[in-house]
């Protein structure tokens, strides 16, 4: 063989095929990591709906929710009657957890408290205006609520509230950073609420109504992240990118 054809041998690309019938070019690279929201600093909470090892539920009804995060946080509700719904396929193909608006909550019992800066994201549809409140997240004894507050508005509150912006229909990415006089709603990344919301940190956490258990949601939940943390610009990016993508939003 000639040194040409064999310099012309040792450039040409190796194609392979796999199993699944895809060419794979060895001089090209394809990232395939998955961000993963443990990786940003400060994760005390994390829900995923799209995470069956995570759920225990009977005939859909859901019991636990575990904590995806190192704390253990795992949300739980023993009462049938107000055991939210894992329901299939919903968003962007992925199964949720529908509450009804009535009476289905789900809590923390393990109540560790977190003091401020703290930062909530949540995917979620928004709930429905009855004239009342409707909580998407709070705490128990400190915290850190996001909530539809009537007349079709949104707030949060951590000691004092922050209240505006007009409700919409539809499933979003809500973002909360509970910093005192420097916090702030963002939804779909754009600035809904700032300003003083208080200084009050979070201990237990409640999903799907006030502490008490009144103002119940009506409402999808697609995942829930919250930071014990202010969690800077270049993280929300790179966690928001995350959660736009996963759940098709």
């Amino acid at each position: 063989m000639g040194l040409k054809k064999k310099i012309s041998n040792f450039l040409k690309p190796d194609y392979k095929t796999l199993n699944c019938g895809f060419m794979i070019n060895p001089y090209s690279f394809v990232s395939t990591a998955v961000f993963d929201p443990n990786s940003v600093t400060g994760l005390v909470a994390w829900y995923d709906a799209n995470d069956s090892a995570t759920i225990t539920k009977s005939a859909d009804r859901v019991s636990q929710w575990n904590d995806k995060s190192s704390q253990g946080n795992n949300l739980v509700q023993a009462t049938g009657a107000d055991q939210p719904l894992w329901v299939n396929a919903v968003q962007n193909g992925k199964p949720i957890i529908r509450f009804d608006g009535v009476s289905e909550h789900m809590e923390d019992l393990v109540t560790n408290t977190y003091t401020q800066p703290t930062t909530l994201f949540m995917v979620c549809s928004t709930p429905t205006e009855n004239g009342g409140n409707r909580a998407f997240f709070d705490g128990d004894s400190a915290r850190n609520l996001l909530n539809l507050q009537s007349p079709n508005q949104y707030r949060i509150y951590a000691g004092a509230s922050l209240i505006g912006g007009t409700l919409s229909a539809g499933f979003k990415l809500f973002r909360a950073k509970f910093n005192g006089a420097s916090s702030s709603l963002h939804i779909n990344n754009s600035s809904i609420l700032s300003g003083d919301a208080g200084t009050q940190g979070l201990e237990g956490i409640i999903i799907g109504a006030l502490n008490g258990f009144t103002g119940p949601s009506n409402f999808d939940v697609c995942e829930v992240l919250f930071y014990d943390a202010n969690v800077s610009a270049g993280d929300i990016t790179s966690i928001e990118s995350y959660l736009n993508t996963k759940w098709g939003l």
